[in-house]
């Protein structure tokens, strides 16, 4: 009968556990911004002013390799006049170069929109007429502020003061929307002729100046009447 008699290995198997890679955390050279605030700005719209006051910048720590900056606070102060909402809520924009065919035909104040035209930007001015659809009725109107050394500046909306004298206007109330009469001047009361178009234009705001404030945002939608 076959026997099995142990014996002493002489060869020996090791089994170890060896990372493919590794990543050690090490300390890079950190970098840090340190502002330096000239601590004076102003902003000259109607004189109206601001002096900030900037804290000084703290030492950057650096934390296993991140750079942490401590907060730098900024305080712009108080406003010295009333016109700062008029300066932030309007908008304005300069079209530069912009060749208008008939520039003495427009004042500051007209209602106006873009037309085809032949200058650099294929555009020119075109005056509002509610009479005829495509003189405004299908466009995004504007105001008009001025046209110098060939730079034509528009208001697409914002606040405005017209003059109780203004030939651009007709009746202002206090609070009441104001749409495009059949003379072409802004006033609380729409044209009602027929076949004329409507939209409105803004409203009218209350003030202690004696002026026809408007805050000026045309409607992009029109009715016609019957």
């Amino acid at each position: 009968m076959p026997t099995i008699t142990p014996s002493v290995a002489d060869k020996t198997i090791n089994i170890e556990v060896t990372p493919a890679h590794a990543i050690t955390p090490s300390t890079s050279n950190s970098t840090s911004i340190q502002p330096s605030p000239d601590a004076t700005a102003e902003i000259t719209p109607s004189s109206t002013s601001f002096t900030p006051d900037i804290s000084a910048a703290s030492a950057a720590t650096t934390i296993g390799g991140i750079t942490v900056q401590p907060d730098i606070n900024v305080n712009v102060g108080v406003a010295t006049m009333t016109s700062t909402p008029f300066v932030l809520n309007s908008f304005e924009y300069t079209f530069d170069d912009f060749v208008i065919t008939n520039p003495d035909n427009y004042s500051q104040g007209d209602i106006v929109f873009f037309t085809t035209g032949d200058n650099a930007y294929d555009s020119d001015l075109g005056q509002i007429n509610t009479s005829t659809l495509n003189l405004g009725a299908y466009n995004n109107l504007w105001l008009f502020i001025s046209y110098t050394g060939g730079n034509l500046v528009l208001m697409q909306k914002g606040y405005f003061d017209f003059t109780s004298e203004s030939a651009n206007f007709g009746t202002w109330e206090a609070g009441r929307t104001i749409y495009l009469n059949a003379s072409g001047q802004l006033d609380i009361t729409p044209s009602t002729t027929s076949g004329h178009w409507v939209k409105s234009l803004g409203y009218c705001i209350p003030n202690k100046e004696n002026k026809y404030r408007v805050w000026f945002e045309a409607d992009t939608t029109y009715l016609k009447i019957a």
